[in-house]
């Protein structure tokens, strides 16, 4: 690359045996996104909730509800996985590890898995609600469609710690399939919005540094071409701050990205005049 009236270039020889720099760097980063994956996608239950003693159970949360002049008897996985050699579903039986919620009846002969795993779980000004993925087919959809389930726990701060106390009604929409549950427990109400408000909305770490930086760019190109007009009587696309270093930035980045994919692959890299 030419600078002036001067002539270089970077001549690199093949990386020897032992790990080069960038590859350490490269397999630090991996490593650390590989311990960090699980926290980022693991469960996300409370750990208000992680204490009850009924989680680890082998039928779940068990409770009752009604709907339509119909009992049954359901068994929940809100903040655990039931036993691997658990199974739900008498038509397509999977393992009860892989669903929140499992509907019984016939005295626990017949089952079907309403609402899998895994589960969203987001305080509202409503309560704690569960939302689980799709569980097998719903017989009442003309379109294929799956049962769904949502869960929501109230606050009730007149119940007693380490309890769930379930309605004894839910609904069913034939239509989308979607069951819906409604609960109440002391332990979720440090958890949700104070005063049932709905929660302030506020801007996150990146739309703040966003926002700093387009602030700053505007701010770096208008007092820079202020400068340049004033104290350098500079006229035209001179009167860009810097602009011999924003026009090589482009060949300066090019390079930075061949010398990195060249290092990665264990080669030389010879930038050129």
């Amino acid at each position: 690359r030419v600078h002036g009236d001067r002539s270089f270039f970077f001549q690199f020889s093949p990386p020897a045996p032992a790990p080069t720099s960038m590859q350490s760097t490269v397999f630090i980063f991996l490593l650390a996104a590989l311990l960090l994956a699980p926290l980022a996608c693991g469960d996300s239950c409370p750990s208000a909730l992680m204490s009850y003693s009924f989680w680890n159970s082998v039928s779940g949360f068990t409770f009752k509800g009604t709907s339509g002049g119909n009992t049954y008897e359901f068994n929940a996985y809100l903040c655990t996985k039931a036993a691997s050699n658990l199974k739900c579903s008498t038509t397509n039986p999977v393992p009860a590890s892989d669903v929140l919620l499992c509907q019984t009846w016939n005295s626990g002969k017949s089952s079907k898995n309403i609402g899998a795993l895994p589960a969203s779980i987001v305080a509202t000004s409503a309560g704690l609600k569960f939302t689980s993925s799709d569980g097998e087919k719903c017989a009442t959809s003309s379109s294929g469609d799956h049962n769904t389930a949502e869960v929501l726990i109230r606050c009730d701060s007149g119940l007693t710690s380490n309890t769930i106390q379930m309605d004894t009604t839910y609904t069913f929409s034939p239509s989308s399939c979607l069951w819906s549950f409604t609960g109440a427990s002391k332990d979720v109400c440090g958890l949700l919005p104070a005063g049932g408000a709905k929660p302030k909305k506020s801007l996150s770490v990146g739309s703040i540094l966003l926002i700093v930086a387009l602030v700053s760019v505007v701010l770096y190109v208008a007092l820079g071409m202020a400068f340049q007009y004033k104290y350098r009587q500079a006229r035209g696309l001179d009167m860009i701050p810097n602009r011999g270093f924003w026009a090589s930035l482009p060949g300066l980045v090019k390079d930075g990205c061949l010398f990195t994919w060249s290092k990665l692959r264990g080669k030389s890299y010879t930038a050129l005049p």
